[in-house]
């Protein structure tokens, strides 16, 4: 989302400002990640960018990418990827019941 949250922990040229402090802290009280390192905002003569646009992950894997696109207005779309897996117990199924209308 867009956080507004500028921070040297995923964009190396920002001075932290309040939102990014706090969020450091969310990120590091609650073991987040934040996966977006690429610029998502540009100043309107396109020369200097910064990462505001985030997204936040519990548990990053392997299989997870994260593409940034050109500008759609003065922000990038983020395009985020996650493979996952799900494991459901299996299903127990209930013996069927039928009523006996013969009684």
């Amino acid at each position: 989302g867009d956080f507004n949250a500028k921070h040297p922990s995923w964009d190396q040229t920002s001075i932290p400002n309040s939102a990014g402090a706090h969020l450091v802290n969310v990120l590091l009280d609650f073991g987040l990640t934040q996966l977006v390192k690429s610029p998502t905002r540009f100043s309107p003569d396109g020369r200097t960018g910064s990462v505001i646009d985030l997204f936040v992950i519990s548990h990053p894997t392997t299989g997870t990418s994260v593409d940034v696109s050109a500008p759609v207005s003065d922000h990038c779309y983020v395009n985020v990827s996650l493979e996952t897996s799900v494991s459901c117990p299996p299903r127990t199924r209930s013996p069927l019941l039928v009523p006996d209308f013969n009684r």
